[in-house]
């Protein structure tokens, strides 16, 4: 079978990826500052990111970052799809604020979809890494919310908002 690709579905990739690089930069500050996950870990939950963005499937990203021993996170990164131009670009490109008392933590992540049929479909399909599986949801309650620009690349745009204690 012979596949081929529309220019709007290429164009809808490299979106995608162009978007999803600028989280995975975000993702590997909070890893190299926070001695949070494994690489491995992190690059599996950007590829995951990557293809929720390119099949249209993902609406939240949602990164919560607890200091050891801590119930509550003390930081939480939102990001959601947006308009684009919505937001100015972010100023923190990969550049993740450092806190001492979350070095060491831990971090949980959450995604909220759009499209739960096309995400299950790619999962059945081995195009995700990750084994993801329903959880509650997690909360941001008694958080600070800031705006924090977000990435965009043609049609594809995300917001971020950082959370704190």
């Amino acid at each position: 079978m012979l596949a081929t690709r529309t220019a709007s579905q290429t164009d809808t990739t490299q979106d995608a990826r162009y978007v999803s690089a600028r989280v995975r930069g975000d993702l590997r500050s909070i890893h190299e500052k926070f001695r949070m996950g494994t690489w491995s870990e992190l690059e599996d939950l950007a590829h995951d990111v990557q293809v929720g963005l390119e099949y249209d499937c993902l609406s939240e990203l949602w990164l919560f970052l607890y200091a050891p021993g801590n119930l509550l996170p003390g930081r939480a990164y939102q990001y959601q799809r947006a308009a684009p131009g919505s937001f100015g670009p972010s100023k923190h490109s990969g550049r993740i604020e450092r806190s001492r008392e979350l070095e060491g933590g831990r971090f949980e992540y959450q995604v909220i979809l759009r499209n739960r049929e096309m995400w299950e479909w790619l999962k059945s399909q081995d195009q995700l890494r990750i084994p993801w599986r329903p959880s509650p949801r997690r909360s941001a309650d008694g958080m600070t919310a800031s705006a924090d620009g977000g990435y965009s690349k043609g049609d594809l745009a995300v917001s971020r908002t950082v959370y704190t204690r």
